[in-house]
């Protein structure tokens, strides 16, 4: 066989960028609403991907065992994995993004980012709202995202190009459930794009299977030893830089009731080549947000900017609301 089921190819290369300087640390925070104090935790990209991170931080918190959520995009025929392989940007070339600020950072401290969370009430306007427009929650929120990114942080008339992370359980099997399942697309877009053409990039990307072909990249670059994933993530970092990722998580707990006046949120790690980080996350009845920005592309007030950042996307979320 090829690939084994007990090796983590894709921890590999987070276990590459970080010997390059380049943290991995995705935050978990556990909110307690009543005095708004959050216990954050730290886990590794290397050992773990988002969905691995609220099981195991769940379970370790006293919940039961958690069903891990299966991806819908099956395993595709033999000769579209060949082609999404070979070309994981489909007609899409990715574009490097013209940042208003962007500055080399030394700082490599882990960053606390800003979090949200919107009550039941908010989330069902937002999930009927997006049901109206014809498209699913988390393009609406991505496309809130990409707006508020774009007219904040970008050079006006600029395109620019998301990474769209997708879990891969399921048809994509390891032995370690926490490890690291997930791959994803790359998206295009710009400040004027609507919601149902932004939309529609993110789901032809998907149909086009280049989140396995990008799965298939990244576990046969390993197998020419950990010397060549070092250089070719350097390569790769360098020669452009990403507007950032969406993360969205699913709905948790996945078993048992969450624990009343508790949320949990959650953000990706980010680096100078993807340096907007976020994470979304179905509490109960309610959803979480939290974003990350990286020092690169902030001129020095991190936090300040960061908190108005997520500021604008709550009040573009809940605009048409």
């Amino acid at each position: 066989m090829l690939f084994s089921s007990d090796i983590d190819y894709l921890g590999k290369w987070f276990k590459a960028r970080v010997e390059l300087g380049v943290d991995d640390t995705i935050m978990l925070g556990k909110v307690n609403l009543n005095s708004g104090l959050v216990d954050w935790m730290q886990y590794s990209h290397r050992e773990f991907d988002g969905v691995g991170v609220m099981a195991h931080a769940l379970e370790a918190n006293g919940y039961p065992q958690q069903e891990m959520p299966i991806s819908r995009h099956q395993r595709p025929a033999w000769y579209k994995l060949i082609g999404s392989t070979l070309n994981i940007f489909g007609s899409q070339r990715p574009l490097s993004t013209q940042w208003k600020v962007k500055e080399p950072v030394a700082d490599n401290s882990v960053m606390y980012p800003a979090w949200r969370v919107l009550s039941a009430k908010e989330k069902a306007g937002i999930d009927r709202y997006s049901k109206e427009q014809g498209v699913s929650t988390n393009a609406y929120l991505f496309w809130c995202l990409n707006k508020v990114v774009a007219t904040s942080l970008i050079k006006s008339n600029s395109d620019f190009t998301w990474f769209y992370p997708t879990n891969m359980r399921g048809p994509f099997i390891k032995s370690n459930r926490y490890g690291n399942h997930s791959s994803g697309v790359y998206i295009n877009s710009d400040s004027d794009i609507d919601l149902t053409a932004f939309s529609e990039r993110c789901k032809d990307q998907l149909r086009e299977n280049r989140h396995w072909g990008l799965l298939i990249q990244g576990h046969l670059g390993t197998l020419f030893g950990d010397r060549v994933v070092r250089r070719l993530y350097s390569q790769a970092s360098t020669k452009r830089v990403y507007a950032g990722s969406y993360s969205a998580l699913g709905k948790w707990p996945r078993s048992a009731a969450a624990i009343e006046n508790e949320v949990w949120v959650i953000c990706a790690p980010g680096s100078p080549s993807y340096p907007v980080s976020t994470g979304v996350i179905e509490w109960g009845e309610s959803v979480t947000f939290c974003l990350k920005l990286h020092p690169s592309i902030v001129g020095g007030h991190k936090a300040d900017l960061q908190r108005d950042t997520l500021d604008l996307w709550m009040e573009e979320v809940l605009a048409g609301v």
